[in-house]
């Protein structure tokens, strides 16, 4: 069950992750930032849209090499050191799909030319999503704050609370007010939307005999960003 949710969770990992944690704006801070600096979510909450026609158990069949995902803006609350409401942009991702080798392979209905996408298992181990994303930054008012990534690991935190979730752990770079600093961005995904869908992330992905499409996973309040 842990592989699979290491899987699963990183299907929705990198559309969001590049997008969930920058751009907040806030007050001028000057001096001195004292820490924790911690942000959530809050209503209305951002959605992932996830290629067309979304995410179902075997794929769906394609001409497309790639399909892309698309996240909203999203409005976050920060306290602690620095107190205020910011915006996080949305964004989109392009994932590459799984190129058919012949007739039925490896899936059925498969043939030269086609790609499969949209397979929930398809997704790389979200222990290395942190290689993808390099660095994370944002900004606070006029200050901009860089995070440079060291780890991932699935978010146990989300899936105690029934939802589908992964952190990116880093070292602060900049400003010079936090650098060296621990921090994290914890993203997690409760409510899901499309055809045949129970309403939850997490119980669809983890249904083995799935038969709806999921079009969109929704952000929880749960996710946060946090400088220590």
């Amino acid at each position: 069950m842990i592989r699979k949710m290491l899987l699963i969770a990183s299907a929705v990992a990198m559309p969001l992750a590049a997008t969930a944690v920058t751009a907040i704006a806030g007050p001028t801070i000057a001096g001195a930032v004292s820490v924790p600096i911690v942000c959530h979510p809050i209503a209305p909450l951002g959605t992932l849209t996830y290629g067309a026609p979304g995410l179902t158990l075997g794929g769906t069949l394609s001409a497309n090499p790639t399909s892309t995902n698309t996240t909203t803006a999203q409005t976050l609350h920060c306290t602690g050191g620095v107190s205020g409401n910011g915006t996080s942009p949305g964004g989109s991702s392009v994932t590459n799909s799984t190129a058919c080798t012949g007739v039925n392979l490896p899936v059925p209905g498969c043939a030269l030319g086609l790609f499969n996408q949209g397979k929930i298992a398809d997704a790389p181990n979200v222990s290395t999503l942190w290689t993808h994303v390099p660095t994370v930054s944002w900004t606070i008012g006029a200050t901009t704050y860089k995070m440079t990534t060291n780890s991932s690991n699935l978010a146990a935190g989300c899936l105690s609370l029934g939802e589908v979730g992964f952190t990116i752990h880093g070292i602060m770079s900049a400003p010079a007010s936090v650098s060296g600093h621990a921090a994290k961005s914890v993203i997690c995904f409760g409510a899901d939307t499309g055809p045949g869908t129970s309403g939850s992330t997490l119980a669809d992905f983890a249904n083995s005999t799935f038969g709806g499409t999921i079009a969109t996973s929704v952000l929880s309040a749960n996710s946060k960003i946090r400088v220590a």
